[in-house]
């Protein structure tokens, strides 16, 4: 019996060191220190204020201090308190060794919808069987906003996906103001680079994030293609311009060109006989609202024989064009002439805009240029000049009047003496 007793009693003692030899060949992993954008923290509550629309740097140090490597680990950083995104980063799997440290780097994206509020880190260090180690409550993120933020959300072209060579491409922009700050008079300019097209309008106001009004639908944008453009695939190009010009925000898409059948095929002179030269200039001009500008054209015929030729302006509905003297002319052989396209700003046009000059003889197109025009916006310039003008001429007047008075005077003056009779006896 004693021998039994004796028995069980060293199978317990067994049984007791090889648990205790597992225990301690278990993993055993701890956190050493955790750095957000370089900085170290301690113990409590570590505020870090941090802009939306921003990313963050963590850098996680961890330790395996047991006596087996840690297989397939992988050390996690998240945000947890935002409803709108999963804000979060993960490592790819790798083996702790016991006894090694390693540090891992992440990095944690702020999305620009982001709230502005306090938010909790979490760290974690985890394996298939679970999380080997945390650190969820040592960290506080206070997220700001900026003071001036302005993004271009989408960009509407109507036609939306392509457009025959000739026809209008009509842009807006939805604009949101993720900013603290109320912004005002934002430009909206959309660009199709390629083919020198432009097209700008305002908006007024923008509330700040969170206001009734701090997103808004710019207003449509005329872009005429020109009759002859290549088809193929542009770049439309949206800007806009806040913060008193000093920021700016841009995003891109894609329209296709399909060819026109408004585009005649140009066949060039067979021989010399019927040779013209074109010239075209200036070929862009700043225009005052409310004034005009004019272009000169002149066509030389260098051929053997007569010819007629037509000149004719397209722009679309920004301006109102007129050529004078006469769009029509006649060159005998060696003649030049010269006509001016006079193009008028329409209420409402401004910055950079595009018009077509056409040149034709007979049924065919000799040339096609697109000019360009700067508008700009409505100023007193041109009132204060009229006001000038009409001043000079009263002021003329008056001096006129005032000499015709003072000649009156000295005239009547030098007859008084005349009209007085004296009798002599």
């Amino acid at each position: 019996m004693n021998i039994k007793k004796m028995s069980v009693f060293v199978l317990f003692v067994i049984s007791l060191i090889a648990a205790s030899a597992v225990a301690s060949a278990a993993v055993n992993v701890d956190i050493d220190f955790v750095k957000v954008n370089g900085d170290e923290f301690g113990g409590g509550i570590n505020v870090i204020q941090q802009d939306k629309d921003d990313s963050i740097e963590i850098r996680v140090s961890a330790t395996n201090n047991g006596n087996e490597t840690a297989e397939n680990v992988q050390v996690s950083a998240s945000i947890r308190g935002n409803e709108r995104d999963l804000i979060e980063d993960i490592t790819d799997t790798f083996d702790m060794k016991a006894g090694v440290s390693y540090i891992k780097k992440l990095t944690l994206d702020l999305p620009q919808r982001m709230d502005q509020n306090t938010y909790t880190l979490f760290v974690r260090v985890e394996d298939n069987s679970g999380v080997l180690a945390e650190d969820e409550s040592s960290f506080r993120l206070e997220i700001d906003g900026k003071q001036h933020d302005v993004e271009i959300r989408d960009i509407i072209l109507s036609p939306e996906e392509n457009i025959k060579a000739g026809r209008a491409l009509l842009v807006t922009a939805r604009v949101k103001n993720f900013g603290e700050q109320e912004e005002e008079d934002i430009k909206v300019k959309a660009t199709i680079p390629e083919l020198g097209l432009s097209a700008s309008d305002y908006i007024d106001q923008l509330d700040p994030e969170g206001g009734d009004d701090d997103s808004t639908t710019s207003e449509e944008l005329y872009l005429r293609i020109p009759d002859c453009a290549e088809a193929g695939e542009y770049t439309v190009q949206v800007c806009a311009e806040f913060d008193d010009g000093d920021e700016e925000t841009c995003e891109t898409t894609s329209i296709e060109i399909v060819e026109s059948d408004l585009c005649p095929a140009f066949v060039p002179p067979a021989d010399t006989e019927s040779k013209t030269i074109i010239t075209i200039g200036p070929e862009s001009q700043s225009i005052d609202a409310g004034d005009s500008a004019a272009y000169s054209v002149t066509i030389t015929n260098q051929g053997t024989e007569s010819k007629s030729y037509t000149v004719s302006a397209d722009a679309g509905n920004w301006a109102t064009t007129t050529i004078t003297p006469t769009n029509v002319i006649v060159l005998s052989p060696g003649e030049s002439k010269t006509v001016m396209v006079n193009v008028a700003p329409n209420e409402g046009a401004s910055g950079e805009q595009i018009f077509s000059v056409t040149i034709s003889s007979g049924d065919k197109v000799l040339k096609q240029v697109p000019l360009k025009a700067d508008v700009d916006k409505a100023s007193n310039l041109s009132s204060i000049k009229r006001g000038l003008e009409i001043g000079l001429v009263i002021l003329v007047v008056l001096l006129v009047v005032l000499a015709l008075i003072i000649g009156f005077n000295r005239l009547k003056g030098n007859e008084e003496p005349a009209e007085k009779e004296e009798t002599y006896y």
